[in-house]
């Protein structure tokens, strides 16, 4: 399987990248920064380093091109300022539509998550205030 890795760069992204590497698949690690992703460690004719902007929609079709399926790990700022997440995931999904990849795994914080009577853990009294600005930033990539 081939997979598009955004925000192969992250502490999430660069497990993601290794793991999938390690069970074999091909990896399309897409960054705006690709020198951390250059190392000994990863060269190997599965993996390909892509330097692009997230915002561009050719660079982001381009990485797509090709792959059977797409995984998110966009990062941000913790304030939730930083809206990477939430637009970021649209031009990924606008991309795959047009490259006609069907499958996509993007990873949130768990306020996205449901709570048992429906509605968002993220909305609950007792939700840590601390994560609620990246959480309504999770939440708004989710929706």
């Amino acid at each position: 399987m081939t997979i598009t890795v955004f925000g192969a760069t992250g502490q999430v992204g660069r497990r993601v990248v290794s793991q999938a590497l390690a069970i074999g698949h091909t990896v399309k690690a897409f960054s705006r920064n690709i020198e951390g992703l250059i190392d000994k460690d990863l060269a190997n004719d599965k993996f390909e380093a892509i330097q692009g902007h997230l915002f561009d929609e050719e660079e982001v079709l381009n990485a797509i091109k090709g792959s059977d399926a797409v995984i998110s790990t966009l990062g941000g700022s913790f304030d939730g300022t930083d809206k990477t997440r939430s637009l970021g995931i649209k031009n990924i999904i606008a991309q795959m539509q047009v490259a006609s990849v069907k499958r996509i795994v993007s990873l949130g914080g768990m306020g996205v998550l449901s709570a048992e009577d429906g509605s968002y853990l993220i909305d609950a009294s007792d939700y840590p205030q601390l994560y609620k600005p990246v959480g309504m930033e999770h939440l708004q990539a989710y929706l």
